[in-house]
């Protein structure tokens, strides 16, 4: 991501949903003069909460699954996280398949030390969003807000995929509107 905004002149608005709000922290702290605005929505930054029970527990189960394991209480643990209940998963088209074993075949979220200080010292608008479905989720936002200054909205209504809710959009487009416009003034 750092690489494929280089080229952006004026940079870009970074926003990533879950594991890729991951990358996008990550690539936003290693070039923050590349980045217009950050908006991550339920983002597994671990480290930000690694304190919280709930969160730990959050985080094995994750790992667990990303590791392959196949057993029914991992699989059923980590895609209720997700969102997905068990009459979701029994209607499961090719997409929801894919991305499900895509899902086990990434790297540990407990990997990833974003720069959130050269994210705060650059002054990027940060919008940490979550969808109020997963208690250990909801204190990781907190976190990742507390730790980024950012501005946290908890939208219901479509579980992990938050971008979904009703609403999500309309309250992005005002992030972004009044992040293009603090941009514009400097």
């Amino acid at each position: 991501m750092a690489a494929l905004v280089a080229g952006i002149p004026g940079g870009a608005h970074f926003v990533g949903f879950s594991y890729g709000g991951l990358g996008m922290c990550v690539a936003a702290g290693l070039q923050p003069s590349r980045v217009r605005s950050l908006t991550l929505i339920e983002v597994p930054l671990w480290s930000a909460a690694g304190a919280d029970e709930s969160v730990r527990r959050l985080a094995e189960v994750a790992d667990r699954f990303a590791e392959g394991h196949r057993d029914a209480r991992t699989e059923r643990e980590f895609l209720s996280v997700a969102g997905l209940d068990r009459q979701s998963l029994d209607t499961r088209d090719d997409d929801m398949l894919q991305a499900i074993e895509l899902a086990r075949d990434f790297r540990s979220p407990g990997e990833a030390s974003p720069r959130f200080g050269r994210i705060v010292e650059a002054g990027i608008p940060v919008l940490v969003v979550s969808g109020g479905h997963a208690p250990a989720i909801e204190v990781v936002c907190d976190a990742v807000a507390a730790r980024t200054g950012a501005q946290r909205i908890c939208v219901t209504g479509a579980g992990h995929a938050v971008q979904r809710a009703p609403g999500f959009n309309p309250m992005l487009e005002a992030f972004l509107t009044a992040a293009e416009h603090r941009a514009s003034h400097l």
